[in-house]
């Protein structure tokens, strides 16, 4: 029969416990406390909680044995801390998001789909890209949603299905005819040939942007509130990015 301990855990919310009960570690060994806790009862000042306490009986380790952490338990440190981040600088760290996220549809765009290699790769390209999303993309798209959601405030189902409207309607064929040259104009093209380029790719691009995001969007309306909106989106659009990447930058 095996020994047991017991190890304590603080969480943050009801889901994290439900995920916790759900991932295996809360088995027939289980849970075995589970109350609301304060900081202030362990005396560390005022209390800021409810937060959870589990105390969950586990297998104590042979002499020498290292225990690794389950792999959602990184996952979960490096969430809670974009959560953190997020609520103490939101403009900032949406920016800094869609940057990031910009470069990387680049990289996908130059790896799987021109598959230039690493030797190959246009760095310059990508800079320009991650550049894009933190000067013109984040602040457009992220004020864009602050925008929205004062002209509907809503977050019923038709309200969801107007912002979606609106959005696609609107903002999106505007996005796309400002971004398109944007980059030409970075990557060094004459006004006419950036005209040109612009009327050959633009058509093609706002179909293709209606194939993914009207669906996307009012998902994102209805179930995500405002302030995940722009890293949701900027998820989803990491294959996006890849195709406006390519097609931004095909002569």
């Amino acid at each position: 029969m095996a020994n047991h301990s017991f190890q304590t855990m603080i969480l943050e919310t009801e889901e994290d416990v439900r995920t916790l009960a759900s991932s295996g570690r809360g088995n027939s060994e289980g849970l075995s406390r589970l109350r609301p806790w304060h900081r202030g009862e362990k005396g560390q000042g005022a209390e800021v909680g409810p937060k959870w306490e589990v105390w969950q009986a586990s297998p104590t380790p042979r002499a020498g044995a290292h225990r690794a952490e389950p792999p959602s338990a990184g996952s979960m440190a490096l969430w809670r801390a974009y959560q953190r981040a997020l609520t103490a600088h939101p403009w900032k760290v949406q920016v800094l998001t869609a940057g990031s996220l910009m470069g990387l549809g680049d990289v996908i765009s130059q790896q799987l789909v021109e598959r230039r290699g690493l030797r190959e790769h246009q760095t310059g390209r990508t800079l320009t890209m991650v550049s894009l999303g933190c000067g013109f993309v984040g602040p457009v798209v992220g004020g864009w949603y602050r925008v929205l959601d004062r002209l509907i405030p809503g977050t019923t189902k038709v309200d969801a299905l107007k912002k979606m409207l609106l959005d696609q309607g609107g903002f999106a064929p505007c996005f796309l005819g400002c971004f398109l040259p944007l980059v030409g104009t970075l990557n060094g093209l004459s006004t006419q040939d950036n005209w040109a380029k612009l009327q050959r790719d633009y058509p093609d691009a706002l179909i293709t942007n209606y194939y993914l995001w009207p669906a996307v969007q009012l998902a994102n309306f209805y179930l995500v509130p405002l302030h995940y909106r722009l890293a949701v989106v900027q998820c989803v659009a990491v294959i996006w990015n890849s195709y406006l990447s390519w097609k931004a930058h095909r002569l």
